[in-house]
């Protein structure tokens, strides 16, 4: 079967004249970006031979006949705006006004973005909490029994799995509970697109039972930023309404750039098989072996069927310095850039396409940090002042908000910026979220408290990223 990428470079390399958008006609436009040239010269529109997104019919409909195939899907979709796009389209096909979602509460924001623009009710489920390495862990089932029992008027049910931390929930007994009232099940399965390609990772939630599964192919396969793919089973879904929402939440004018990037993926798996991923295991496992002396930074192991073994906590929770301390030490000393910094942990994400040096580099810098951080304890034992600091707040233990009105609702009143010290009792106007990973502290209709606004305080203090605040540390508040 040609490949979308063969077929761009065919037509590349042709005597056609580009009287079609884009605009740089496929020039290279960049004479010092010599590496942009084949970039610019593969930039396309929907033009003759090429199928359009929205309507596949010829070389991209075999292209998501090709995904299907690979993972086990009943009907695949690429998506080109991102997992984003595919979790608005899933929600908003199952939407239906006035009815209530079941939401796993560290869902992406994406899911509370659909949540307000189809006017739904949520009710959230809140996952466990893993102490000993302060992340989030996953939902149980006898969690979502009890809601559905709570509950009427459901839509759907809609979980993060796995988690950006790698976590998995269980996602085969949540269907088959959620089945049995005849309500579809939503996984945001963004960080585990690499699930379905070898047995000792944790099964994909497509296998699983669940109506959709939203994959971002950038995050775990060799494909480009904001690439992603949406598969759907079953009778639950109306294909249709979610082919129609697909076509609204994604662009009118899809890059066959992006589109290109995860058929090559697709068939980079097809030509590795299982034997492609086994690099991944390997290092995974050098890694583990690389760290087990470190006396005070402690990491996460990898228990098959529990969590992804491409994620890589390294938890500082009980040693005598910060994530975000460990996170700049390893990207300023070290040249290692790490993917996230949380006040107990630092996360990095692991691929078929890392390099064992790579991994060499990791365990050799966590060995030194781990060192420094103990003549550091020796050193504050001698009367000596340490500088690194002790406490450090949970990062992922959140307090449980109070809803005083619907997202929605919250969404069109009128709105005010006030300061953090006088907000408490107020009602929240924006959506306030660590990012990464985006899960909120606070959703529009929920009433700010003191915990709160110490929770904000406490990350802001530490150099976290929360958004939904002003640059001068505004929050927005309901004027009632």
């Amino acid at each position: 079967m040609e490949s979308l990428y063969q077929k761009l470079m065919e037509y590349s390399n042709s005597d056609y004249y580009p009287f079609h958008m884009p605009g740089h006609k496929r020039q290279a436009c960049f004479n010092n970006m010599t590496k942009m040239s084949e970039m610019f010269s593969l930039d396309i529109t929907e033009i003759e031979g090429f199928d359009n997104l929205h309507q596949p019919e010829g070389i991209l409909r075999q292209a998501q006949e090709r995904v299907s195939t690979l993972y086990g899907s009943e009907e695949s979709f690429l998506l080109v705006n991102g997992s984003t796009c595919g979790i608005l389209a899933a929600i908003s096909a199952i939407a239906e006004l006035g009815k209530k979602v079941i939401v796993a509460r560290n869902c992406h924001k994406a899911v509370y973005n659909a949540i307000h623009l189809n006017r739904l009710e949520a009710v959230y489920i809140w996952p466990d909490y893993l102490e000993e390495y302060d992340i989030q862990g996953s939902i149980r089932v006898s969690q979502i029994e009890k809601a559905l029992e709570e509950n009427a008027d459901i839509a759907g049910i809609i979980l993060t799995s796995p988690t950006y931390d790698g976590i998995v929930s269980d996602v085969r007994d949540i269907c088959k509970a959620a089945h049995k009232y005849q309500i579809p099940v939503i996984v945001d399965e963004a960080h585990g697109a690499h699930f379905s390609f070898h047995e000792d990772f944790p099964e994909s939630a497509v296998t699983q039972g669940a109506d959709i599964v939203i994959n971002s192919t950038h995050k775990t396969l060799p494909a480009l930023t904001q690439t992603a793919l949406l598969h759907v089973q079953g009778k639950r879904i109306d294909r249709t309404r979610l082919k129609d929402y697909l076509a609204i939440y994604q662009t009118s004018s899809p890059s066959y750039l992006l589109m290109a990037s995860i058929d090559a993926a697709m068939e980079w798996v097809e030509k590795e098989g299982v034997e492609g991923f086994e690099p991944l295991f390997t290092y995974r496992r050098k890694f583990e072996e690389g760290c087990k002396e470190l006396k005070h930074i402690k990491i996460m192991p990898w228990e098959k069927g529990i969590n992804d073994p491409g994620k890589l906590i390294i938890s500082v929770k009980n040693a005598r310095i910060s994530g975000m301390q460990l996170y700049q030490m390893l990207w300023k000393d070290y040249q290692i850039q790490m993917e996230m910094a949380a006040p107990g942990y630092v996360l990095g994400i692991l691929t078929p396409m890392d390099k064992e040096e790579g991994i060499d580099r990791l365990v050799k810098a966590l060995g030194d940090v781990d060192g420094k951080i103990e003549s550091n304890s020796s050193e504050e034992t001698g009367g000596q002042e340490n500088e690194i600091k002790v406490k450090i707040p949970l990062y992922h233990d959140l307090a449980r908000p109070h809803c005083r009105m619907l997202l929605w609702e919250a969404y069109s009143k009128p709105k005010k910026w006030e300061c953090l010290e006088s907000a408490t009792g107020k009602i929240c106007g924006k959506v306030v979220n660590l990012y990464p990973p985006g899960i909120p502290i606070l959703v529009p209709g929920e009433e700010i408290e003191q915990v709160h606004i110490n929770q904000i305080k406490e990350a802001l203090a530490k150099e976290m990223k929360v958004q939904g605040l002003t640059e001068d540390k505004k929050i927005c508040t309901i004027c009632m």
